[in-house]
């Protein structure tokens, strides 16, 4: 499950994916996922908007 948030999809996304309530998921992301890979993955959503300079 933390592969679907580094691959960019929501938490919304993935809970309902899984079926899961949305809050599960955030607590799941926020434990398994670390903030350097979370951090990583804001900064490729930007580069990839073209918001990043």
């Amino acid at each position: 499950m933390p592969g679907l948030s580094l691959a960019g999809f929501t938490e919304r996304e993935i809970a309902e994916v899984l079926g899961w309530e949305e809050e599960a998921v955030e607590k799941i992301v926020r434990h398994y996922v670390s903030r350097t890979a979370a951090v990583a993955d804001q900064v490729r959503k930007l580069d990839a908007a073209g918001a990043a300079a």
